[in-house]
């Protein structure tokens, strides 16, 4: 028998002294209200920078070469040395060996900028690509404060890159604004031999305050979005050649062997990649995080199918093995109290076809002593309020194997199963498997659990359906609010 659900000694009224201390001023809310007024819904990331971290390895030299002057290497090695460059140079006039991909510096925008904007702007999964425009060089003895509006010097621009090259210089502080926020980019702050950045859209305002000693070299790169990121291949097939995947052909003539029997087939494949397969925040983009061979196999049953999904396989090994000794020790003692037929659990896995939040579940007894030994199966259990669970058993040809102990699980669901003083609990797992069906009508439109979920939470449910939940008014120890 487990421990007690509830301790009522455990509850006490509040005391005066509580309540005094709760309504003692916090010393720090002003600064709070700050910090929550800049992190609000309706602001995001304008501008971004930083700097390389490998300089000690060598990686941030920097060549530098234009027609009829001497190639320049920074940093300077001699500290009198004397620059003499034109002021603005456009990228014809020059060229450099400056790796943007190799610094990690497109990465990290792609990663924090480009997302930001395209998550505003509803553009889905976005990402830059930059193409070099300039070289600047501002000097203490002609450089001037300015401020201006940030104006895309090409079409399609949408942002701007600026690397600061190592040149020891002082001031020439940059100032980037966005309505009542600004970010300064003070580089003259840095050691002479780091390479620094920053990057900020395009609608910003603009201040830059004037070099009072020495020069900045300046690298001015144009942000577009990119035509391709990895998060679109799921849906761009012709962005590989299919027929080049070393499997591709061993597949296509499996799937027509497989419809010229006439009858539908489930084909499986088990993802080798952990993926967020249970959170309801993933699931419309989980096909797009897809990486390696689980998105190449995606591609190319999408290409010969036409339709793929990402589902699940959960893990009920433990509940098959149990329902199988139940029924030989039925078939031992000549009494079948449960009159099992666990036929329906050979060759098959219980599955869905699309990703299901991790939800808890719970019996229908009418009787708590009214024991079903198959009320843990997964496809038996009703989440909430829904009348019928999300999954179902399948026969699955796999492609590679089923979900095994290496690969990769979440936590998707838990069994609660109450009795008057303890619980018993069943915790479930599953994996992330892509899914296509073979000589099936497989419709197209999206029908989301989640959609239920909301309609639930908002009270919006049918009587019928409340009427299991509420024909049993019984709470033992309080689980019912558990769920509710």
């Amino acid at each position: 028998m487990g421990p007690p659900l509830f301790d009522a000694s455990l509850v006490r009224e509040r005391s005066s002294v509580e309540d005094r201390q709760e309504e003692a001023p916090c010393p720090f809310k002003d600064l709070l209200d700050n910090v929550s007024s800049v992190l609000a819904k309706d602001k995001d990331i304008f501008a971004i920078g930083g700097h390389v971290q490998d300089e000690a390895s060598g990686n941030s030299n920097v060549t530098i070469r234009w027609e009829g002057h001497p190639t320049l290497r920074l940093p300077l090695t001699d500290d009198t040395a004397q620059l003499n460059a034109p002021i603005t140079m456009d990228i014809d006039n020059f060229c450099t060996n400056f790796d943007l991909g190799a610094h990690g510096i497109l990465g990290t925008i792609n990663q924090s900028l480009a997302r930001s904007l395209a998550q505003r702007s509803s553009l889905g999964w976005q990402a830059f690509r930059a193409e070099l425009c300039k070289l600047n060089v501002h000097s203490a003895s002609s450089d001037l404060s300015q401020t201006l509006v940030n104006t895309p010097a090409s079409i399609g621009q949408i942002a701007t890159l600026v690397v600061c090259l190592p040149v020891a210089h002082k001031g020439g502080k940059l100032t980037v604004r966005e309505k009542d926020q600004q970010v300064e980019f003070d580089w003259a702050s840095g050691p002479s031999h780091m390479i620094q950045w920053a990057a900020f859209f395009d609608i910003c305002e603009l201040e830059t305050l004037p070099i009072t000693e020495g020069h900045r070299l300046t690298l001015t790169y144009n942000l577009f979005w990119a035509d391709y990121v990895p998060g679109l291949m799921a849906d761009q097939l012709n962005l590989v050649d299919q027929q080049s995947l070393y499997f591709y052909k061993s597949l296509e003539k499996l799937i027509d062997a497989m419809k010229s029997t006439e009858k539908e087939h489930l084909v499986g494949f088990t993802c080798r990649h952990a993926y967020p397969h249970t959170s309801r925040s993933s699931h419309e983009n989980l096909h797009k995080m897809l990486k390696g061979m689980d998105m190449v196999v995606y591609q190319a049953l999408k290409q010969i199918l036409g339709h793929v999904t990402v589902g699940t396989v959960v893990d009920d090994s433990e509940f098959v093995k149990k329902q199988f000794e139940t029924e030989e020790e039925e078939r031992e003692s000549g009494r079948a109290y449960y009159e099992l037929d666990n036929s329906y659990l050979v060759d098959t896995v219980c599955i869905t076809e699309t990703p299901v939040s991790v939800m808890a579940g719970q019996p229908r007894h009418k009787e708590w002593d009214d024991y079903d030994p198959t009320a843990a199966n997964p496809t038996n259990i009703a989440h909430r309020h829904r009348r019928e669970s999300e999954y179902r058993r399948e026969k699955v040809n796999w492609l590679n194997h089923a979900p095994d102990e290496q690969t990769p699980k979440e936590v998707s669901d838990i069994y609660c199963e109450p009795w008057q003083r303890y619980v018993d609990i069943t915790e479930y797992e599953s994996s992330a498997v892509i899914f296509a069906w073979v000589n099936k009508v497989v419709s197209t439109e999206v029908v989301s659990t989640e959609d239920d979920y909301e309609e639930e939470e908002s009270g919006n449910i049918e009587d019928d359906e409340v009427e299991s939940e509420s024909g049993n008014t019984e709470d033992y120890d309080g689980w019912n609010e558990i769920f509710d």
